[in-house]
């Protein structure tokens, strides 16, 4: 059996090997993250559960996914029928815009055109002219909606994790997307002293939360 995790640098766990994002590999396509992508550290939270339920670590966390980035790897990925999966949803507000291309042997793939972050100045107009925060949790809560249904069938258990509390409290997503009731909060216990150099999460943020879904589910 394997735990099957997704997400962004939280998952991914970088800062926690001591090195500062910029040092990490990023992969312009998902069929690429999920062929070489690598854990930034042992002690990230999918590894510390997949230790306590004794179960293989597939950890497919990447540095600065988006939603739709993750959504897309989610659909690539060959799942096996006892695997348990947690996705880790990424800010919202990210996004990434997509081009398709051919391969050597004409078999086309998906690769990123551009992709989209508030704090990035040099694609603010995107930001100024299209986006509202409403609109990118809606697309968030459509990416969940649809991985537990395309899921629902091929793993044995699937879990939603996301540290953006407020799309569960929208009354509007809410009577939407009766799912996002589902979705566990994500770390939301953790020494605030405990921050790794390039300002992620430490130990502490993944150990708490590692306790918090064992308990979860082996319930």
């Amino acid at each position: 059996m394997r735990l099957i995790t997704f997400g962004c640098s939280y998952t991914q766990g970088i800062g926690l090997d001591g090195l500062d994002h910029s040092a990490h590999q990023y992969y312009t396509n998902p069929s690429e993250a999920v062929l070489k992508i690598k854990s930034a550290s042992n002690d990230a939270w999918p590894h510390l559960l997949a230790d306590k339920l004794n179960l293989e670590c597939v950890n497919l966390g990447r540095g600065g996914s988006s939603p739709k980035f993750v959504f897309q790897m989610i659909r690539e990925f060959q799942f096996n029928n006892d695997d348990i999966v947690i996705v880790q949803w990424p800010n919202p507000d990210r996004n990434v815009i997509w081009e398709d291309r051919l391969d050597s042997d004409q078999n086309y793939f998906i690769t990123i055109y551009d992709e989209l972050c508030p704090m990035y100045e040099e694609q603010t107009e995107y930001y100024k002219n299209y986006h509202t925060l409403f609109d990118a949790r809606y697309n968030n809560a459509m990416y969940i909606e649809n991985t537990h249904a395309y899921l629902k069938d091929k793993c044995k258990e699937l879990y939603s994790i996301s540290d953006n509390p407020e799309m569960s409290r929208n009354k509007l997503l809410m009577s939407t997307f009766s799912i996002l009731s589902e979705v566990e909060e994500f770390f939301k216990e953790g020494s605030q002293d405990d921050m790794c150099s390039d300002g992620h999460p430490g130990k502490s943020y993944h150990e708490n939360f590692t306790n918090r879904m064992w308990e979860k589910i082996k319930s």
